[in-house]
């Protein structure tokens, strides 16, 4: 499941993620912003809650992440906590 946006003349594609498959690309986008930029130590960034959060993440049109979210839990019910 996913839906396209565009920003900045960008098309994007958000799409939910796994982290058993993504998280690879989940930390290219979270560890530049969250721990470099805005200095959340990296045990609080990465935690045990990750693996059974539900992860969305936008892609660009070459397959390159740009943004990633995430709830914890399995997002079943549809709220996101922030």
């Amino acid at each position: 499941m996913g839906i396209t946006a565009e920003a900045g003349g960008r098309d994007y594609w958000v799409r939910d993620a796994s982290w058993s498959a993504d998280r690879e690309l989940l930390r290219q986008v979270r560890e530049p912003v969250f721990v470099d930029e805005q200095k959340v130590p990296p045990d609080m960034e990465w935690d045990e809650d990750d693996p059974e959060a539900f992860h969305a993440l936008a892609v660009d049109r070459s397959g390159q992440p740009s943004g990633p979210a995430a709830s914890p839990g399995t997002g079943a019910s549809g709220a996101w906590p922030f």
